[in-house]
């Protein structure tokens, strides 16, 4: 890369990246919620009700004026925080700053980047957001739509979830939901 950077030491600064992903770590923030209680490794956890959560934000990644349009399609906000750490990581490998002593560079450490959040974890879950809007196919259309109606010029999308046993021979079955 340091090559490439010498030939264009200032590329993409009016490039948008749109990641669509688990949200990014874009803001510092506190969370009230109430923790829903869950069962895990068939230990039971009980609920935690008015929890107060701080929130930090990824600082290799924030500089001013460096997020557009952020969304959270699954909770309808702008403010998709990412509690997976999977878009952060993957925002981090575009466009992480480079040239401050710490850590490594994003490939394109200048971009705009435009968080949308479509994925969910197991604590996004925990602190309320309805599983049934999580991971689904017409939220990633959505943030396809919305990048690009937003001024996106490049779209990243590293997704994976689990799928039916028979969605390479059925594909047109419904999707199977845990219950």
């Amino acid at each position: 890369m340091e090559k490439a950077w010498d030939i264009q030491p200032r590329p993409g600064e009016s490039i948008t990246v749109a990641v669509i992903d688990t949200g990014v770590a874009f803001m510092n923030a506190t969370i009230r919620t109430n923790i829903l209680g869950f069962r895990s490794n068939g230990v039971l956890y009980p609920p935690i009700p008015n929890a107060t959560i701080p929130y930090a934000a990824a600082t290799q990644l924030v500089t001013d004026g460096r997020f557009v349009a952020p969304h959270d399609f699954p909770n309808n906000t702008s403010t998709p925080l990412d509690f997976d750490g999977h878009g952060t990581h993957v925002s981090g490998t575009i466009g992480q700053l480079t040239n401050d002593g710490i850590g490594t560079a994003g490939v394109a450490f200048n971009v705009k980047l435009m968080p949308l959040k479509v994925l969910c974890s197991d604590w996004d879950v925990l602190f309320g957001t309805p599983a049934a809007r999580c991971s689904t196919d017409d939220q990633v259309a959505l943030a396809i739509r919305y990048a690009a109606d937003n001024g996106a010029k490049i779209i990243n999308m590293s997704l994976g979830r689990t799928s039916p046993s028979t969605c390479a021979t059925n594909r047109n079955a419904p999707r199977l939901r845990a219950g």
